[in-house]
């Protein structure tokens, strides 16, 4: 027996004909008969949609040109130019919006530690080894590996199947499916509209650390809506326009599924009429499953091939993915129906592992779409540590896949074992085993011990104290939302600076050299004095010349900050929230606490800092009831920590 139907959702087939299903009427019970399922991909309906559209289009131009058949020629000639003009210009929307996307110059690491080699393939010889979560630039690509130049200046060439896109620039529209009125599917205890928001919240949140701009088509639960305003605002219309007109560079649909066979079970990825939209759904598909199945052991399986064509599944395309005009998918990411997929989706891991596979999907379609030859160089980093603060010029990284926390590069013991590489080097291609816990081989740099609080100031008399807030000035341009208050005021007490062209760039991750500013001038502003002039400091690749060379070694000096075991500081390295809660629990002096956090281990090193922090009120989790572990710290955040930070100090 295949999956039966389930209730009737709200994205119904394009066709208007009412129909019950995966997202909007996967699948359909044909008259007299079993489910329809995958077996149904014939070509009969979709030939005569594909017949229908064009005619009825036709039909409506002939009724509506019917008033002007007595007109004068060159009035109706008039008419007919301006139709002609409009379905000129959709045609060149839809070419548009085929042909948009930013061409990624920057990915981020996913395995947990890559092999980097001197030519394209496991042939070559083996010049480097990056952890999960390092930023690369790109260079060239050639079949299925990139040819990259590491952190470390080291250029040599990766498999592309361990690499996701850094996201400057790209549009995104993420749709938690159903809401409202709209419960979607609903058993053992799930509604599938909340389960949906549960994933699509975290993805938004990842995405957006990477650099996207994200649209969400709803982003709160609502209360259930009155009947008469059922399809409003979540009809599927308004989803697929909003991607439409904006124009998004993707569109992705999240949902789950359901079937009066209990047993039927797993991921699905759905495509339809946009074109690049099958590359899309195979590219989430594949990185779902690879972190929620092979990196973290989740009893995740694909249902059937995994990947359907719309039509294959139920006969007629589905109104997400037959409306929108830029590449688009539904990801159906298991069965609410079924025990076991039930308990999956109640995991808060699983959701969280979830969100992080759609996210390095939508980057994987963007490089899988890259033509082998060269790519544009990325633009030259600035020395160490050059950036100004708020010069936004550090791409953020990847959402926190475990980036060893200032503590070298090996990645830590929770990474477990790897599979066998196949080519006879330490390292394999893909870092396998479950993400670790970020502990470094079990040197802890940068995490506080029990109790620990930050060194003493020298006993030596203060340096003058620094000049007083600065004059009153206008906020960001670019800065919104609720931490805006605390951004604005951080500019104000002189803890963070504007780029160039006046703006703050808030959702760019902050590096370690611009936090390390703003936490000294918090030290500094709520004293109401300098810290002593430092010693040089003894980073390696923290140099005398760099624009912020005074705060990173003033920070050193007063044990705030520890830097990796091989002596750098990596001053252009995105900070993550745990390594900033370490910094913070030293500042501050804070007692060690126990973290409550479901994404913080308990046997982390980091997790006194993070839950010290949290109790203290200087860093808050998500609003999913994350902390963000393993997250780059974003501007916005980092600035409001700073002001927090210095109001703490002032009490």
């Amino acid at each position: 027996m295949g999956p039966e139907p389930k209730p009737r959702r709200q994205d119904e087939p394009a066709e208007g004909r009412p129909s019950a299903g995966l997202a909007g009427g996967i699948w359909r019970r044909p008259a007299g008969g079993e489910p329809a399922g995958p077996q149904r991909a014939q070509g009969t309906p979709a030939r005569r949609q594909q017949w229908q559209g064009p005619a009825v289009w036709w039909l409506l131009l002939g009724r509506c040109l019917r008033p002007v058949r007595r007109f004068p020629r060159r009035r109706l000639l008039a008419v007919l130019t301006v139709v002609a003009a409009l379905v000129a210009g959709a045609g060149a929307g839809f070419q548009a919006a085929e042909a948009a996307g930013v061409v990624p110059v920057r990915a981020i690491v996913t395995g947990s530690l890559l092999n980097v080699r001197s030519g394209p393939g496991t042939g070559f010889a083996v010049v480097d080894r990056v952890p999960e979560g390092t930023v690369v630039d790109l260079r060239a690509k050639q079949g299925g590996w990139f040819q990259v130049k590491t952190p470390r200046g080291i250029t040599g060439w990766v498999a592309g199947e361990y690499l996701t896109a850094v996201l400057d620039g790209v549009r995104i529209v993420v749709d938690p499916g159903h809401g409202g009125i709209d419960g979607g599917a609903y058993a053992n205890t799930l509604v599938e509209r909340e389960v949906n928001l549960a994933i699509a919240l975290p993805l938004r949140d990842i995405l957006v650390a990477r650099g996207a701009q994200v649209r969400m088509t709803r982003e709160a639960r609502e209360p259930n809506l009155p009947l008469w305003n059922r399809d409003n605002p979540y009809d599927p219309g308004t989803r697929t326009g909003m991607a439409n007109s904006w124009p998004a560079d993707m569109l992705i649909s999240v949902h789950n599924n359901s079937s009066r066979n209990t047993s039927t079970r797993g991921l699905m990825a759905i495509w339809g009429n946009a074109p690049q939209s099958q590359a899309l759904a195979q590219a989430i598909h594949d990185r779902v499953l690879y972190w929620t199945a092979t990196r973290q052991g989740f009893d995740h399986v694909s249902a059937g091939q995994g990947v359907y064509r719309d039509t294959a599944i139920r006969g007629t395309t589905l109104a997400i993915t037959n409306r929108s005009l830029v590449p688009a998918t539904i990801v159906e990411v298991a069965f609410v129906s079924n025990p076991q997929d039930a308990a999956l989706l109640k995991n808060p891991a699983f959701l969280q592992a979830v969100a992080k596979g759609i996210a390095d999907g939508a980057g994987a379609f963007l490089l899988n779409r890259l033509p082998d030859g060269p790519i544009q160089p990325a633009p030259e980093a600035p020395p160490a540590g050059g950036g100004d603060n708020g010069s936004g010029t550090t791409p953020p990284p990847g959402d926190g896949g475990s980036t060893p926390p200032d503590g070298g590069t090996t990645p830590g013991s929770g990474d477990g074992s790897s599979p066998p590489p196949g080519d006879g080097t330490p390292a394999p291609e893909n870092g396998g085993g479950t993400p670790g816990n970020g502990n470094p081989g079990g040197q802890t740099p940068e995490a506080p011990g029990p109790g620990q609080s930050p060194p003493a100031a020298p006993d030596e008399p203060q340096q003058p104290g620094p000049p007083g807030p600065p004059a009153p000035v206008p906020p960001f341009p670019d800065v919104t939302g609720t931490l805006a208050p605390e951004v604005h005021r951080a500019r104000q007490l002189g803890l963070v600076d504007g780029s160039a062209d006046g703006r703050f760039y808030p959702q760019r991750a902050v590096t370690r050299a611009e936090f390390a500013k703003m936490v000294v001038r918090a030290v500094e502003v709520a004293r109401g004095s300098s810290l002593p002039q430092p010693a040089p400091a003894s980073f390696r690749d923290v140099k005398a010349d760099m624009a912020l060379y005074e705060f990173i070694a003033k920070a050193a000096a007063q044990g705030y900050v520890l830097g990796y075991p091989d002596q750098t500081f990596r001053p252009d390295e995105p900070i993550t929230r745990e390594q900033a809660a370490a910094i913070l629990q030293r500042v501050a002096g804070l007692r060690s606490g126990r973290a409550t956090f479901p994404d913080v281990p308990d046997d982390n090193q980091f997790a006194p800092a993070v839950a010290a922090v949290a109790e203290a009120k200087l860093m808050r989790g998500h609003t999913n009831g994350y902390f963000g572990f393993g997250e780059p710290l974003q501007r916005a955040e980092a600035a409001s920590v700073a002001v927090r930070l210095h109001d703490f100090l002032k009490k």
